[in-house]
C-alpha cells in the first residue's frame, strides 16, 4: 500500500502542477489577448477539443482491458499498432467533416473563425486524439511515472510558450494556438516515445483493430455521456439564464473539479493494479485505496465548506460571492464523484463496457431533461441540485457495483 500511494502522491503532484500551469496560462492569454482575443481562442480549443472527445474512441480503456487478459506484453506491439492506425484514420475522417463544414456553411459553423486559427488549432488533433488513448496504454503496462513526466512538459511548454507567444513575440491568437499544439507534440513525444522504443516496431493487426473498435463502440457512449453531463447545466443554464448566473457556476464547477485530482490519481493507480493483477487480485488494494481516499476527500470537504468565502473573495473578488453558495450544494456529490472515478477501472477491467456506456449515457441524458426543466424556472441553483442528484445516482449504482465486487472476491477466496 505504501508504493501504491507513492504513485497516488506523483500523479497527484502531476496533475495539481497541470492545474496550476493551466491557471497561469489562462491567467496570460487573458492579459494579453484581451477579451475579445480570449474568445477567439477559446472558441478554437473547444472546437477542437469536441473532435478530439468524440474522435478518441475511448480506445485507451479498450487496452486497458486487453492488458488484464494477455500474458506479458505480447499484445503490445499489435495493439499499439492497430490504435494507431484508428486514430490516423479518425484524425482524416475529423479534418474532412471540419472542412466540408467550414466550406457548406462558408465559415458559419465556426462563428467564422478564420482559416488560419483554425489550421493552427486542429493541427493539434492527431495529437489530442493520442494524448487520451497514449494515458491508458501506459496505465497498462504500469507506466505511470513516463505518464506524469509527459504530462508536467506538456504543462511546462504550454505556460512558457504561451508566454513566450503573446508576451515577447506578440503573436496574437494563433501564437497561443501554436504554443499549444508544440506543447501537446512534446506531450505526444515523450509518451509516444517511449512506447516506441519499448515495442521496437509497429504491427497493425486485423484482430486487434477489430476488438478496440469492438470494445470502443460499447464503451465510448461512457464519454458522449460524460460530455452530456460535464457540459448540458452549463450551456442550458447560458441559454436561460443570465451571463451573471453563468459566470458563477462556472466557477463553482471549476473548483469542484479541483477535487477531482485526487480521486484520478488514485483512479490512475487502481487501472495499473488491474492491468497488472487482474480485477480480483488487485481488488483488496483498491478497496482499501477507496476508503482511504473517500476519508481524504470527506476531510476537504469540511475545509472547503467554511474556507470557500475566503478562497473566493481573497483570489476571485467578492464579486464571485454567488458562487459560495453553489459551490456548498456541489460539495455533497463529491463523493459519489470519488467512488465513480475509483471504481472506474473495476468496470473495465471486467469488460463492462457497454454496461458501463449505458448507465453514464442514461445519466447523461437524464441530466440534460432535468436541466430544461428545472433550469428556467430554478436557475443556478437548480443546476447545481441536479448535478448532486446525478452524482447520488453514479454513487448508488457504484456502491452496488463495489458490493458486487466484493462478493465475488469473497467466493474466490472461501474456495481458491
Amino acid at each position: 500500500m505504501r508504493e501504491s500511494w507513492w504513485l497516488v502522491a506523483q500523479t497527484s503532484g502531476a496533475k495539481i502542477y497541470w492545474v496550476l500551469a493551466m491557471l497561469i496560462t489562462s491567467v496570460i492569454t487573458a492579459r494579453y489577448l484581451g477579451p475579445e482575443g480570449r474568445g477567439v481562442f477559446v472558441a478554437a480549443v473547444g472546437w477542437v477539443t469536441m473532435f478530439a472527445t468524440f474522435g478518441h474512441l475511448s480506445l485507451g480503456q479498450v487496452i486497458i482491458h486487453i492488458a488484464t487478459t494477455a500474458p506479458s506484453d505480447e499484445w503490445l506491439t499489435r495493439v499499439v499498432g492497430s490504435a494507431l492506425a484508428i486514430l490516423g484514420t479518425a484524425a482524416l475522417i475529423g479534418y474532412a467533416v471540419v472542412l466540408t463544414g467550414y466550406l457548406a456553411t462558408d465559415g458559419g459553423m465556426f462563428h467564422h473563425l478564420t482559416p488560419g486559427v483554425l489550421g493552427v488549432a486542429f493541427a493539434a488533433l492527431p495529437f489530442m486524439l493520442w494524448i487520451e488513448n497514449g494515458n491508458g496504454i501506459l496505465m497498462a503496462i504500469d507506466r505511470l511515472p513516463v505518464m506524469n513526466l509527459a504530462q508536467a512538459a506538456g504543462a511546462t511548454a504550454t505556460l512558457l510558450l504561451t508566454f513566450a507567444a503573446l508576451g515577447v513575440f506578440h503573436l496574437r491568437v494563433r501564437g497561443a494556438l501554436g504554443a499549444l499544439l508544440i506543447a501537446q507534440a512534446l506531450t505526444v513525444a515523450i509518451s509516444a516515445g517511449y512506447l516506441l522504443r519499448r515495442t521496437g516496431r509497429l504491427v497493425v493487426a486485423r484482430e486487434s483493430v477489430r476488438r478496440l473498435l469492438h470494445g470502443g463502440a460499447q464503451l465510448h457512449l461512457n464519454a458522449i455521456g460524460t460530455y452530456l453531463f460535464t457540459q448540458a447545466n452549463v450551456l442550458i443554464l447560458n441559454h436561460f439564464r443570465s451571463a451573471g448566473e453563468t459566470a458563477y457556476y462556472q466557477l463553482a464547477v471549476q473548483l469542484m473539479t479541483g477535487l477531482q485530482i485526487i480521486p484520478l490519481a488514485v483512479s490512475a493507480v487502481a487501472y495499473s493494479l488491474v492491468a497488472k493483477h487482474g480485477p480480483d487480485q488487485a481488488w483488496p488494494k483498491q478497496r482499501r485505496l477507496l476508503l482511504e481516499v473517500l476519508g481524504l476527500v470527506m476531510m476537504i470537504i469540511v475545509v472547503a465548506y467554511f474556507a470557500a468565502p475566503t478562497v473566493v473573495g481573497i483570489i476571485f473578488g467578492r464579486d464571485f460571492l454567488p458562487a459560495v453558495p453553489l459551490l456548498r450544494i456541489l460539495l455533497i456529490g463529491a463523493i459519489g464523484m470519488t467512488i465513480s472515478i475509483v471504481m472506474a477501472s473495476q468496470w473495465i477491467a471486467r469488460g463492462l463496457f457497454l454496461q458501463a456506456a449505458m448507465t453514464t449515457l442514461a445519466i447523461g441524458v437524464a441530466t440534460v431533461v432535468l436541466n430544461y426543466l428545472v433550469v428556467p424556472r430554478y436557475g443556478m441553483f437548480g443546476a447545481a441540485w441536479v448535478t448532486v442528484g446525478t452524482y447520488v445516482v453514479t454513487m448508488l449504482v457504484n456502491v452496488a457495483m463495489a458490493v458486487w465486487v466484493e462478493r465475488i472476491s469473497r467466493r474466490r477466496a472461501a474456495n481458491p
